[in-house]
């Protein structure tokens, strides 16, 4: 008895050809979607250092340790992409002066302006 004959998938014998698998493309899997937990972090963290609320510095760390918690073999990118807007944003709050200004007394734009060119050119 001979050996069974296998397809060789010879495109010049149409009885025997066969499809070829579809190749993976990125972004099909749902490891490559983007993490909206991080992305809201960076979110909350940009509104804490704009707006100086420190609520939103306390939510950009809840939301960041929640994506931490929640990685599930995603990619760390997004999430190391956040961490340091997170941290900066807790930096510019607590470690900011009290009051905004050296002497306590919270500056108008054009005061801090001035103070800077005084700073740098005295004799102007």
């Amino acid at each position: 008895m001979a050996p069974p004959i296998l397809p060789s998938g010879d495109p010049r014998r149409p009885a025997e050809a066969r499809p070829h698998p579809p190749r993976a493309r990125k972004g099909d899997s749902a490891a490559d979607t983007p993490d909206l937990r991080s992305m809201l972090a960076t979110v909350l963290a940009v509104l804490a250092i704009m707006g100086k609320v420190k609520a939103a510095a306390w939510a950009s760390a809840i939301v960041l340790a929640s994506a931490a918690v929640n990685l599930e073999g995603r990619d760390l990118g997004t999430l190391m992409s956040a961490a340091p807007a997170v941290v900066f944003g807790f930096v510019s709050i607590y470690r900011a002066p009290a009051g905004g200004a050296p002497g306590g007394v919270v500056a108008s734009p054009r005061e801090a302006w001035n103070a800077l060119v005084a700073r740098f050119a005295p004799g102007r």
